[in-house]
């Protein structure tokens, strides 16, 4: 049972959304303080309730493709208790938003919405569905700087590069889930205009964040010639490099939406070095 409900809240997804509160919080305020914890616990909870509505609208879907790992489709958690679920999750996440800030709570009211027209709706529209997504991976850096009273420049930055790096990680996405979505009659990037120009257009946004992410060595002060955030970044930019070529030789897309998870973990590696040292 508890395996069940670990399946459904999917709470790995919910613990990075609170690390990355946290990293947007501790960037400019250098402490762990109790407004950044709210934050990042309201993140989670609201993130955690975004997974239990995306798997009650895909149920139809999900019962087609006889997806016997979701507890919904196997009748091990009603989808009575899924609704119930999703709204304490939601509703204690927005509360906890309204003890820190009106921009949190602005934030959260914003994710809320996307995340339910997303699995309403959205996720089928070609290339929507990828933008919503990426900006999902981009926000929380922002509401952990709102969430102490600050929105500082390399936090604006970080968001930039996680959600161009985003944007390419879910084409690539797209791509290697290109048959089962014909199959289920989805019309993604790929199935729409190709695997190739699909490819094209990941590749532009990552290169994007390889050109970007050296901006803030130059132009924001914590980081200015900081040589321990250009470390970082080069490894990230090379993982970026490798991912790129490999995606423009049409293959191994498994492989690129590795090397490219491993691209974000040492970017935000970059990021912390820069303000600790």
């Amino acid at each position: 049972m508890f395996r069940d409900y670990f399946s459904l809240l999917d709470p790995d997804h919910g613990f990075l959304l609170f690390i990355a509160v946290l990293i947007g919080g501790l960037i400019p305020a250098k402490e762990v303080t109790f407004n950044l914890l709210v934050a990042g616990f309201s993140a989670a909870f609201i993130g955690m309730s975004a997974f239990i509505v995306n798997d009650l609208f895909d149920l139809k879907a999900d019962k087609i493709n006889k997806r016997k790992d979701k507890p919904l489709v196997t009748g091990r958690i009603s989808t009575d208790m899924a609704w119930l679920l999703f709204a304490l999750l939601l509703l204690i996440g927005v509360f906890l938003s309204f003890t820190i800030s009106t921009e949190c709570v602005f934030i959260a009211l914003l994710f809320v919405f996307l995340s339910i027209t997303y699995a309403i709706g959205l996720k089928a529209v070609p290339f929507v569905g990828n933008i919503l997504i990426a900006s999902s991976m981009a926000v929380p850096f922002i509401y952990g700087s709102l969430a102490v009273n600050t929105l500082h420049p390399a936090v604006l930055w970080l968001s930039l590069l996680a959600f161009l790096m985003g944007v390419g990680r879910e084409i690539i996405g797209s791509i290697r889930d290109m048959e089962g979505d014909k199959k289920q009659g989805r019309k993604t990037l790929p199935i729409i205009i190709g695997l190739k120009k699909s490819s094209v257009i990941a590749v532009f946004f990552m290169l994007s964040a390889v050109v970007f992410s050296f901006f803030p060595f130059f132009l924001v002060k914590e980081y200015y010639f900081d040589f321990y955030y250009l470390s970082f970044v080069i490894l990230t930019d090379l993982l970026l490099l490798f991912s790129i070529i490999k995606a423009l030789s049409l293959k191994n897309f498994t492989i690129i939406r590795k090397l490219t998870l491993l691209a974000q973990f040492t970017g935000l590696t970059a990021f912390l070095l820069g303000v600790v040292f």
